[in-house]
């Protein structure tokens, strides 16, 4: 009997190291509960402003892209209408001097042979020389 005793409390001891540990436990989610629920606002408030400031970088950047696709063009633009214009004067350019040439073969027909007579032995000599 002492010993059915002694199982007795043993049991009712451990009953109650287990009802203790339950109740600990109870309190401790109760408190974690209550921790996440006092951290969820701030928690979501910190997300809103992250996403909002993501959106803003987001935003900045396109507009920066923009910026600079519109700085591209009109150096492109700008670029191009000075080739386009050193393209006609050069065209003009050269117009005007076969103009020149064909004008003076037709006045000076010999003085035009021998030149091109002349340019072709010294054209002739530096290619033999290589």
């Amino acid at each position: 009997m002492a010993k059915q005793r002694k199982g007795a409390k043993k049991d009712q001891k451990q009953d109650d190291a287990i009802a203790s540990g339950a109740e600990s436990a109870a309190g401790a989610e109760a408190a974690a509960e209550s921790s996440a629920e006092a951290v969820a606002p701030e928690t979501k408030d910190a997300a809103g402003k992250i996403s909002e400031a993501v959106s803003n970088v987001v935003e900045q950047v396109k507009d920066a892209g923009a910026q600079a696709g519109d700085a591209v063009r009109e150096k492109y633009d700008g670029l191009s209408e000075q080739a386009r214009q050193a393209y006609d004067i050069g065209r003009d350019a050269s117009r005007e001097l076969v103009e020149n040439v064909k004008g003076y073969v037709q006045r000076e027909p010999v003085k035009a042979l021998l030149i091109a007579a002349g340019v072709g032995v010294i054209i002739g000599f530096c290619w033999r020389r290589r």
